[in-house]
């Protein structure tokens, strides 16, 4: 028994409003194809760090875990810090406030010690933004930043933080 092939009629082939589920199943592979492709060319570059996260290397000069004091000159208030540098530059930790509970801490270090983290005061909603600087001194490191709350105030403080 022969199959025969379902033949369309002249017009359909040439007409661009016409059904045709072959044109339509190849241009649905093509972009899928297009689509994988990309996705893989993406994750490629992020997993090599190229173009995700500029000045983070997988080495960072400030990995570790460092323990120190941080002092806001503007509020003359003071606290302690303790924080984990991962070898990308994450930051995480807690800072003690004094007047109010510990609070975590997550942000990012560069390699060329542009910094910035952020914690959250839960009892006031108050959004804490910190950037600044890290400097190597003897193995210590220094950090003058400033910091801006949600509220609008804006503050000078600085931290030194010795290896744990």
């Amino acid at each position: 028994m022969e199959r025969r092939k379902m033949e369309l009629p002249q017009f359909a082939h040439y007409h661009p409003l016409a059904w045709n589920p072959t044109l339509e199943h190849n241009a649905t592979m093509k972009r899928l194809r297009m689509f994988v492709f990309l996705y893989f060319v993406i994750a490629a570059i992020c997993l090599t760090g190229a173009g995700c996260s500029p000045g983070v290397s997988s080495n960072s000069p400030y990995s570790g875990k460092w323990t120190g004091t941080w002092y806001n000159s503007t509020s003359k208030e003071g606290g302690d810090i303790d924080i984990n540098i991962s070898i990308y530059g994450v930051i995480t930790g807690d800072i003690d406030t004094g007047a109010f509970p510990t609070y975590s801490i997550y942000g990012t270090v560069y390699d060329n010690g542009n910094m910035s983290f952020t914690y959250t005061n839960t009892n006031t909603s108050e959004f804490h933004s910190v950037s600044g600087k890290f400097s190597m001194k003897n193995g210590d490191v220094a950090v003058n930043a400033s910091e801006s709350i949600n509220s609008g105030l804006s503050q000078s403080i600085s931290m030194t933080i010795k290896p744990r």
